[in-house]
C-alpha cells in the first residue's frame, strides 16, 4: 500500500537531550495506527512533527509523497490534528468555533457553510451548534475538537488522547464516530489506553522514553477474553447471540467474563452498549499487547520477539 503519511528517522532534540529519536512507521489510507507509550514517551511531540507544527532536528516527515518540511503551506491542509486539549474559544458557539477553523483552514463562503454541516453532523453535533464551547461536557468538547479537526475534510488524521478523562460510556461513544471516520482516511492514534488501540486500531507502534520499541500487528494479537461491566442483569444464554462470544459468566458486582473466538468484531463494546444493558466497562484481556507493553515500561528496554511482532517500516529513502 502507498503510504500516505511516512515518518523517517525522525527525531527531536532539545540540547543533548532527545525528545523522540529515530522513528519509523507509515500510514496508508484506510489504515488506523495507535502511537503507544506512558505519558512522557513522545508521543504528543512526534504528533505536532507530523502535523508540521513543530520542525524535525533530524529526519523527515513524508505526506502524500512529498517532504512536508520542504513545503510546509501546502500539505498542512491534508493534516487534521486533535490536541490533548480541545483547541475551543470558550466564548464562541460551536458553530462559531467550526467556522473560525474552516476560515484557518482557507474555505470561504459556500465552501465554509457546506463543510461546517458536513462536519457538524458527522460528529452529531447539530443539537450543540449553538452552545458555548464552555458549557461543553468533556465528551462533547472532545466531539468538537474532532470536527474542527475535520472540517477541511483532511486525509490524514491525528488524534492525541481522545478518550482520555471519558466516562465508559463516553469513551464508548467516541470510539464509535472515530471508526465512522475511518474509511478512506489514514489515521494516527496517540494513546496510553489499551482498550482504544485494541478496539480501533489495525498495527501499534509502542514507544518508551523517546524510542521506537516495538511496531506489532494487531489483527495477528486477536483478544481472547474480554471483561464488561453492565448495569442491569441479563441471562448468560444472551451474550451468545453477539458475533465472536462463545461464553459469557458472571464474576460479581456486575462484572462478566467473555471468552471471544478469533471472529470477534473490533466494535465489540458499541455492539454491546446497543443492546441497552446498560454497559459500564469494557476491558478487553488475555492477548499479548497488554503483556508487552507491561513488560516494555517494567524493564525499560526492548522486549523479544512476540506473535504479530515486525519491524519498523518505512526505512527506504523517501516517500513510499
Amino acid at each position: 500500500m502507498t503510504a500516505l503519511l511516512r515518518a523517517e528517522q525522525l527525531a527531536c532534540r532539545d540540547g543533548p537531550r532527545a525528545r523522540v529519536e529515530g522513528l519509523e512507521f507509515a500510514l496508508a489510507a484506510g489504515e488506523t495506527v495507535g502511537l503507544l507509550g506512558t505519558n512522557g514517551a513522545g508521543k504528543s511531540t512526534t504528533l505536532a512533527m507530523l502535523a508540521g507544527a513543530l520542525a524535525p532536528t533530524a529526519g523527515r516527515v513524508w505526506l502524500l509523497g512529498q517532504d512536508l518540511h520542504a513545503s510546509p503551506s501546502a500539505l498542512r491542509r491534508a493534516v487534521g490534528l486533535l490536541p490533548e486539549r480541545p483547541p475551543l474559544h470558550p466564548d464562541l458557539t460551536v458553530d462559531e468555533n467550526l467556522a473560525f477553523a474552516a476560515r484557518l483552514h482557507g474555505l470561504r463562503g459556500a465552501r465554509a457553510r457546506e463543510a461546517c454541516v458536513r462536519t457538524r453532523a458527522q460528529c452529531d453535533l447539530d443539537r450543540l451548534a449553538r452552545r458555548l464551547a464552555r458549557r461543553l461536557s468533556r465528551g462533547e468538547a472532545q466531539r468538537a475538537g474532532i470536527a474542527l479537526a475535520l472540517v477541511h475534510d483532511p486525509r490524514v488524521l491525528l488524534l492525541d488522547e481522545p478518550t482520555a478523562g471519558l466516562d465508559p460510556l463516553q469513551a464508548t461513544e467516541l470510539r464509535g464516530l472515530i471508526r465512522a471516520l475511518q474509511p478512506g482516511r489514514a489515521v494516527l492514534l496517540s494513546t496510553h489506553l489499551l482498550p482504544d488501540v485494541e478496539a480501533l486500531c489495525d498495527r501499534a507502534v509502542l514507544l518508551h522514553e523517546g524510542r521506537q520499541a516495538r511496531e506489532l500487528d494487531l489483527h495477528a494479537m486477536a483478544p481472547a477474553t474480554a471483561r464488561v461491566r453492565l448495569a442491569g442483569p441479563i441471562d448468560a444464554t444472551a451474550w451468545l447471540d453477539l458475533p465472536g462470544v462463545v461464553s459469557g459468566a458472571p464474576a460479581g458486582d456486575g462484572w462478566w467474563s467473555l471468552e471471544l473466538d478469533d471472529q470477534a468484531p473490533p466494535d465489540l463494546a458499541e455492539r454491546i452498549a446497543a443492546q441497552g444493558w446498560g454497559l459500564q466497562a469494557y476491558l478487553p484481556g488475555g492477548h499479548d499487547l497488554t503483556g508487552l507493553f507491561v513488560a516494555l515500561v517494567a524493564q525499560g528496554e526492548s522486549l523479544g520477539a512476540a506473535p504479530g511482532e515486525s519491524r519498523p517500516t518505512g526505512s527506504g529513502p523517501g516517500p513510499g
